[in-house]
């Protein structure tokens, strides 16, 4: 129901005899001779009952009933009869009502009313004692009798969280499960009042009562005149109510918000979840008959609302919450009465803030609450924040018998349902009325009568989906079962007589190295650190089957970090071939296996298999530890084929059936070499999600240092080809001795197929960074563990192939003829039709500006800073080659001399050949000699030796390392960047300047502040020029939080909404004092970069922070300045630094980050010509931390600019040679004019 006006669908009640005025054109009426009028909007008409005995009862607003009472009653009508017969009866029937609404009753006389509100709260209530007033909005209250605002002092910041505290004083908000007596104001709670009753029920019983309610309150919703809505994601909550609601999808449109953007390297977390969504819809509609569905995007142009609509919004509700979505709802739904139907009231049954089943108590609640009120750090004493925590806890009944209900289920519930969600019903009042379709006591009960790992997993959820829409519970699976099914555990109904299957008691080892077998810990499952090579797997074996019948167990890691993808991947092989395996240095959650159709006999095995070489280090042998948990067996008559299902997250399954064979990059290193005949070519398909690349594998007889070759192709002629795979050179197989592996470019093939791809596969996809892993995974198979043992040949596009994956396969060689060195500067009629087809038309020099590590194979060596061995053979006597591409090599080679130390170029001179590559003999010479090492490299022009430290940060050598990867600070050259950096971009890149310093035993940190962007480039490392002569360790650090956006001039080191950057650095910095042996670490920087250093202190234990001038508030900077473009690139979720700094105080300002901390010595030198600094961040900031801060005034400037750089120099000196001194006796003694 669109409602552009003030308090749609409230209501108020008041005295009799007040002369409040409600608003213009609202009903009023008597309550029954109780002293009470009710008055209430117009459009939503309350319903009354009165009973034989004078007991009356008043419904208001959408209530529908999940009972099994076949009669057409009212639902006031079927309360007042229940209250006839008792209390009890009629909190029974309150239960069973769904929807958003209030329930009054009374009775006889004057009698005071009583007044509850749905399950969940959605209806809010709000009351002020000393006005006598009760209404739905506290505005309204306000309205008709005014109250005081609350200020910072008495808690307006974390009002939401503190009970039923609202941002005015003297009204308060009820919250679910109590009800309000009118006049004496009395609040008792009405549920829980029994032990959970589903508990004992079995699953089915449950999903049944479950679904008959639903589907009864459901007729109740579609007889309604009203259109109906319903917001659909790829998550459990819409997908259960869709799932239900299949009957009646006539009467549903369905929306989502999204974006059209497509995943990119510089995409964010959100932007990279809207996408996944996306297409989690789009599979979740191919699984459902046709429906409107209404995409709403983030990336269009931002519908508005006029000025009146967001007052009316802005007075309606106190909180903001996908407000740029209400113009889209207005426009896209602009009938009379329209109802939203959510699903936030699933939220309860998922226990969100319950971790522990024993953390049900006042001490551990109290815990929560200091995290969820921690916006009033700054303005309430932590002692008067507790003593108001058990007031409420006591005056809201979480002091008494609850029943079994875990008290942080039930704050959950009234707290973050009830005050927050409930709020957002009354922000999108204007567009429509909001309907929780779990928002009933009796369904939110079902949901909590499971055990508490049970609601984590949303194992009720998933039965619901199983029970009323199989395919939904995971799309894309085409099988007469749905996985679910298959892959449901033993915490079902327990149904069958199961019996256990032993694991054999040896871990065995296979991979390219052999077999092996080692002694097994219980039922562990762990890569020995000497085995984590890539393609090498550890399996424990379960004892062969009996008989036929079905196996389960659990596979459980408490690892689970994002930045361990693709480390290793867990598998489950049957009978020797492996069936389905999953990341799993990303698996955090159990993961629960189920393999079905086994026969007797049957061998069974779960193994974890490395995809790199991490056996150096042992903290990656123990991330790979998991336990095999709750083995059963049961024995089954086999109804097919056996198959394993699980529930684990991005599966894959290799197609070993297929023809040709078809193997996800992940899943090559399962492959035995024996799974390719020896001495005949194999087909074979590498499925990279977004295309398929085809391979031909030749597996030559093993030797004792096997080598592979790796041959890609240049252009291909389609008329002969017709779109179908090509291999090129595969007729010389038996000229070459090594194993061979020929790739066709997947642009070249299928309907769509191009004479010339170069891997580009789409304007958002290129195949060439998958396509080397997969290959480099594939060779390991073949005995080329080691990257010098690779080589890659190609001519033409097929050397940017070549070139490129020698720069990508870090140490293996590649021999490279007349190569493309930037295919968008080769001839135009390839290039058009690639850019036509593949780019959207887009001009070249704008294919190379926006994806340069793309198109040239020197950006992309510039872009990875690792040398490569490259043998680069170029027939002078080819225009193209001479002209174009030599001199972009040579160039290359100059401006890089380190980078190209392994660079070859060798010349030759063919007139008729031109571009078209070498001859066989030529091409197997080339490869042969480069293989011996006989190919020496040119001169390169080397760096002046004998420098201690460079004379620029760009003459310094670059290492780069994974963020699963702890660098090595100790052990690589004394100068050096560390780049710690995510191919996928999901996390921001670190940057840092290491000068190691071996007899120092303390470590200086400078940290930057404000960078121009147009002069300075990323990463910036200040103040190298001062420091790079100081005799101990130098890390400079660059701020990662200015990669969130070119517009971006300062970030303060804050991060992102996904990344708490000071966590990030202060490990890094840990694990650079540790390898170094640095004792003292000193934290420095001015103005921001002193934020940062302030910021970190608290952090590492035992540090100094010497910071300059430092700021240590952002807020001041909010008001169209910096700050306000840190919120917009970086914090896109907030709309203000304001309210970033109400959720995450810690993030803007000092001061609640060292209320927060007890650590973090600091010296705060300070600039007395710089007023405005000393008024907004030092004088605030100096009234909490006490003595862990040395506050320092001197003189340096007049206005805001940091020292000179000889007074920072020596104000470092000072500090690491007096780290435990006093700082006053370094202050400077000259006075300023004017200053005492």
């Amino acid at each position: 129901m669109a409602a552009s006006r003030l308090f749609p669908r409230g209501f108020a009640l008041l005295r009799t005899g007040d002369a409040l005025e409600v608003p213009t054109g609202w009903l009023t009426l008597a309550l029954q001779g109780s002293g009470w009028f009710f008055s209430h909007d117009p459009a939503v008409e309350p319903s009354l009952a009165v009973g034989e005995d004078g007991e009356w009862v008043l419904s208001y607003g959408l209530l529908l009933y999940a009972g099994d009472d076949v009669r057409e009653l009212t639902p006031s009508e079927r309360l007042v009869e229940a209250l006839g017969r008792s209390e009890e009866a009629f909190l029974e029937q309150l239960d069973l009502y769904g929807g958003r609404y209030i329930i009054l009753r009374g009775g006889p006389g004057d009698r005071a009313p009583v007044l509850y509100q749905d399950a969940t709260g959605m209806r809010t209530v709000h009351f002020s004692e000393t006005a006598d007033v009760v209404a739905s909005h506290v505005e309204l209250v306000n309205r008709l009798q005014p109250h005081p605002l609350r200020t910072p002092e008495q808690g307006l910041a974390s009002f939401l969280t503190m009970w039923g505290r609202t941002p005015r004083l003297g009204v308060e908000a009820l919250l679910p499960n109590h009800s309000l007596e009118l006049g004496t104001w009395s609040i008792e709670r009405f549920y829980p009042r029994r032990e959970n009753p589903y508990a004992h029920l079995s699953v089915q019983e449950r999903v049944d009562l479950f679904r008959t309610r639903w589907e009864r309150m459901m007729r109740d919703l579609v007889a309604l005149d009203a259109r109906l809505i319903m917001s659909i994601t790829g998550g459990w909550d819409s997908r259960t109510g869709l799932a239900l609601s299949l009957e009646h999808l006539d009467r549903l449109a369905l929306f989502t918000y999204s974006t059209k953007a497509t995943v990119t390297r510089k995409s964010t977390k959100l932007q990279r979840s809207l996408v996944r969504d996306r297409t989690l819809v789009e599979q979740l509609l191919q699984l459902i008959p046709p429906v409107s569905h209404t995409y709403f995007y983030t990336d269009e142009p931002k519908l508005r609302l006029t000025p009146g609509q967001r007052e009316h919004m802005a007075t309606n509700a106190l909180v903001k919450h996908g407000r740029w979505l209400l113009p889209h709802y207005l426009q896209a739904f602009p009938e009379d009465h329209v109802i939203h139907l959510r699903g936030n009231a699933a939220a309860v049954g998922k226990s969100p803030w319950t971790r522990k089943r024993d953390e049900d108590s006042f001490e551990a609640l109290e815990q929560e609450r200091s995290i969820r009120t921690g916006k009033d750090d700054d303005d309430i004493p932590d002692a008067q924040r507790q003593e108001d925590f058990r007031a409420g806890y006591e005056r809201w009944g979480y002091d008494g018998d609850l029943h079994g209900l875990h008290r942080k289920d039930l704050f959950y519930w009234e707290v973050r349902l009830g005050r927050w969600s409930a709020e957002i019903c009354n922000e999108t009042d204007i567009a429509f009325e909001t309907c929780a379709t779990m928002n009933v006591r009796a369904l939110l009960e079902l949901t909590l009568s499971f055990p508490l790992e049970q609601r984590h997993s949303s194992f009720f959820y998933s039965e619901l989906i199983n029970s009323a829409a199989p395919p939904l519970n995971f799309p894309g699976f085409n099988d007469y079962r749905n996985l679910y099914e298959i892959t449901r555990d033993k915490g079902g109904d327990g149904a069958g007589s199961p019996t256990g299957l032993p694991l054999q008691g040896h871990l065995e080892i296979r991979g390219p190295q052999g077999h092996e077998l080692l002694a097994a810990k219980g039922a562990q499952l762990i890569i020995p650190q000497e085995h984590f090579l890539p393609a090498s797997a550890a399996h424990r074996v379960f004892e062969p089957t009996a008989q036929d019948g079905e196996l389960r167990f659990t596979l459980s890691s408490t690892y689970g970090y994002a930045a361990a993808a693709g480390h290793w991947r867990c598998q489950v092989w049957v009978d020797g071939r492996m069936h389905t395996s999953w990341d799993g240095g990303i698996s955090k959650a159990p993961v629960h296996v189920t393999v079905t159709d086994l026969r007797a006999g049957s061998i069974v095995s779960v193994a974890v298999m490395a995809l790199v070489d991490r056996h150096a280090t042992a903290s990656w042998s123990n991330a790979s530890r998991a336990q095999i948990e709750d083995i059963v067996f049961e024995a089954k008559d086999p109804a097919g084929q056996t198959c394993v299902a699980l529930d684990a997250p991005r599966s894959t399954r290799p197609q070993y059936n297929a023809d040709p064979p078809c193997l996800a990059p992940a899943d090559l290193g399962t492959l035995l070499a024996e799974f390719f005949p020896l001495d005949e070519p194999t087909r074979l398909d590498v499925d990279l999600g977004d295309c398929l690349v085809p391979l031909l594998v030749v597996r030559r007889e093993p030797t004792e240092d096997a080598r592979v070759i790796t041959l890609f192709n240049g252009a291909v002629d389609l008329e002969r080809s017709q779109g179908q795979p090509v291999f090129q050179r595969s007729t010389w197989w038996q000229d070459i001795p090594w194993s061979q592996i020929y790739v066709a470019d997947p642009g070249t093939i299928g309907p769509e197929a191009l004479s010339l791809a170069w891997g580009q596969v789409s304007r958002d996809v290129t195949a060439v960074p998958a396509t080397v892993e997969a290959v480099r995974l594939l060779a390991s198979v073949l005995g080329a563990q080691s990257a010098e043992q690779r080589t890659y040949f190609g001519s033409s596009a097929g050397g940017f192939w070549a070139w490129s994956a020698a720069i990508l396969d870090t140490g293996s060689r590649a021999v490279v003829n007349n190569a493309q060195i930037d295919w968008t500067r080769w001839m135009a009629g390839a290039v058009n039709e690639l850019r036509a087809a593949r780019f959207d038309g887009i001009l070249p020099a704008t294919i190379r500006s926006q994806y340069p590590t793309r198109t040239s194979v020197l950006q992309l060596w510039k872009h990875r800073k690792k040398p490569a061995r490259i043998d680069y053979w170029v027939n002078v006597a080819s225009d193209h080659d001479r002209v174009v591409d030599l001199p972009q090599v040579e160039s290359f080679m100059r401006e890089h001399p380190t980078l190209t130390e392994g660079l070859c170029i060798h010349h030759y001179e063919d007139a008729v050949a031109g571009h078209n590559p070498m001859v066989k003999a030529d091409v197997l010479r080339a490869v042969r000699a480069a293989d011996a090492g006989s190919a020496v490299p040119r001169g390169n022009p080397k760096g002046a030796p004998g420098r201690h430290v460079a004379e620029t940060v760009e003459d310094l050598p670059e290492l780069r390392w994974r963020p699963s990867e702890v660098p090595d600070f100790l052990n690589t050259a004394a100068s050096v960047r560390h780049t710690i950096a995510d191919p996928s971009g999901a996390s921001l890149p670190m940057n840092s300047l290491l000068l190691r310093r071996d007899a120092s035993d303390t470590l200086v940190v400078p940290l930057h502040g404000t960078l121009d962007r147009k002069k300075h480039g990323l990463p910036y490392f200040e103040r190298f020029q001062e420091f790079r002569d100081l005799p101990h360790h130098v890390l400079f650090l660059a701020d990662p939080t200015l990669y969130a956006s070119p517009n971006l001039r300062v970030g303060w080191y804050a991060g992102t909404t996904e990344e708490v950057v000071p966590e990030r650095i202060a490990g890094m910095i840990q694990e650079a004092a540790r390898q170094l042996g640095a004792s003292k670490v000193i934290l420095t920087g001015a103005s921001a970069g002193g934020f940062a250093a302030l910021s970190l202190a608290p952090r590492i234990k035992d540090s100094l922070a010497v910071a300059f001038s430092p700021q240590t508030d952002i807020r001041p900077y909010a008001q169209g300045g910096p700050a306000k473009t840190l919120i917009e690139s970086a914090f896109p979720g907030y709309d203000t630094v304001a309210d970033l700094a109400r959720d995450q105080p810690g993030r803007v300002d000092l001061s609640s980050l060292y209320r927060q901390y007890t650590g973090g010595r600091a010296w705060f030198i300070q600039n007395t010509g710089d007023e405005p600094n000393m008024r907004k961040h030092m004088i605030p900031f100096q009234n909490v931390t006490g003595d862990r801060v040395a506050f320092v005034l001197e003189h340096h400037c007049k206005g805001t600019n940091p020292p000179t750089p000889r007074r920072i120099r020596s104000w470092i000196d000072y500090a690491c040679s007096h780290f435990d001194g006093d700082p006053q006796a370094n202050r400077l003694q000259v006075r300023a004019e004017g200053q005492p």
